[in-house]
């Protein structure tokens, strides 16, 4: 029996004949498919920065004055080393009123506690109702003004700026008995190692990164050389990425521009390109 030129045997042998290269061409289609997801997915977790050379402005949320400088610009500061010593006279008012005021109300608990015991001597035995009213208002002022003075204690603290980082000191803004403005630099400080990287997401790239979120970044060259460190910012509007970070001059890329800190021990080079990561970077992110 005949089918159009072919016998019922002949087009069966046809049929196992065209399986091997169905599965073939089946298999290679969902190799491509999971491909094409995992390289989407990688390069959406991922996007690129600079390493900055940057200078740490040092500056304060009060207006103070500079009491004693400890530095020179070109000095090379130690890691806790003393900078500055500043002064402000307006927390020292705060701080001394609170003082005042509650040095008062501890000797009035201390007149009151010993009152107490003299009237507990007298009339013993004798039935009492509980110490109530003042007493309990007296406890919560003291409480309330004790916290406000340490409060104030520790921004004294914030009056003596300390190196956090090895670093060489830049530009000193200020002179010994000179006011400076809240949020005005007194001094800049240059790391020895970078602790700053730039990175810029593209618009088109989907990661949800928000500021005190843990980064990983390496460097594009050397891939041994990386860092974890926290964001610091993120923009709130797009921008034109550095030609540098452009495969192709000729296209402009816009994006979010996204600041990291990086501890100082790190092996990064400065003005280095690194590609930035929500997640730990693997060998395929220097594949896909």
């Amino acid at each position: 029996m005949k089918y159009d030129g072919l016998t019922h045997m002949q087009m069966i042998l046809k049929k196992i004949e065209n399986i091997p290269l169905l599965v073939v061409w089946s298999a290679a289609v969902i190799l491509l498919v999971i491909i094409f997801i995992f390289r989407n997915e990688y390069q959406s977790a991922k996007f690129i920065g600079i390493v900055e050379p940057g200078e740490i402005v040092v500056s304060r949320e009060r207006a103070v004055v500079l009491k004693k400088l400890h530095v020179l610009p070109g000095q090379k500061a130690d890691k806790d080393m003393l900078l500055v010593e500043l002064e402000s006279p307006d927390l020292n008012e705060k701080a001394m009123l609170v003082s005042v005021k509650l040095g008062q109300l501890l000797q009035q608990y201390r007149l009151n506690n010993n009152m107490r015991i003299i009237s507990e001597s007298v009339d013993k035995g004798a039935a009492r109702p509980p110490v109530t009213g003042s007493f309990s208002l007296l406890d919560i002022q003291i409480s309330t003004l004790s916290s406000e003075l340490d409060f104030y204690n520790k921004e004294k603290e914030k009056l003596r700026v300390i190196a956090d980082i090895p670093c060489v000191i830049g530009a000193v803004h200020f002179r010994a008995g000179e006011t400076i403005q809240p949020y005005a630099p007194i001094l800049t400080m240059i790391p020895e190692r970078p602790v700053f990287i730039r990175g810029y997401i593209q618009e088109n790239t989907i990661v949800n990164i928000r500021a005190d979120d843990t980064i990983y970044t390496r460097s594009m060259v050397n891939s041994s050389s990386s860092a974890e460190g926290k964001v610091l910012s993120v923009g709130s509007k797009m921008i034109m990425l550095p030609e540098r970070l452009i495969l192709n001059p000729g296209i402009k890329l816009w994006g979010r521009e996204i600041m990291i800190r990086i501890p100082p021990g790190n092996t990064l080079v400065f003005d280095e390109k690194v590609i930035i990561s929500s997640r730990r970077l693997t060998f395929l992110d220097g594949i896909l």
